[in-house]
C-alpha cells in the first residue's frame, strides 16, 4: 500500500508529544501515525486520545511491559520475551499498514 506509517513511541512526552504529532499532519502524501503509549505516568495518553479523536489517521497502541535497557540487559534478554526491544519494534511494526514505516520520536 502506498504511503508512509509513522512509529511513535511514547514514554512519558507530555511536553513534546503534541508538536511531534502535529508535525506530520501537513503531509501530501497518505500517513498514518501510529503512537505506542510506554508506560506513561504524566498525561501523554491524554494528548494522545485527544489527537486520535480529532483525526482517524492516528491511532493509539500500549505496550504495558518494562523493556530491557541497551547494553548487557538487552543481550541477555530473550527475543521473544516481552521484554525484549526487538520483540516490542516488531510488534509496533506488525501493526503499520503501508510499505513504508518511519520511527518519529516525541522527544526534543
Amino acid at each position: 500500500m502506498e504511503g508512509i506509517s509513522f512509529l511513535v513511541k511514547v514514554h512519558n512526552e507530555e511536553a513534546t508529544l503534541y508538536e511531534a504529532v502535529m508535525s506530520l499532519t501537513g503531509l501530501l502524501v497518505s500517513y498514518e501515525i501510529l503512537i505506542f503509549l510506554h508506560a506513561c505516568t504524566d498525561t501523554s495518553a491524554q494528548i494522545a486520545r485527544s489527537l486520535a479523536a480529532a483525526d482517524q489517521r492516528i491511532k493509539i497502541f500500549e505496550y504495558n511491559y518494562t523493556l530491557s535497557r541497551p547494553g548487557y540487559e538487552t543481550l541477555a534478554t530473550d527475543n521473544d520475551s516481552t521484554h525484549s526491544i526487538s520483540r516490542y519494534y516488531n510488534w509496533c511494526l506488525s501493526r503499520a499498514k503501508y510499505n513504508w514505516v518511519a520511527k518519529w520520536d516525541a522527544m526534543r
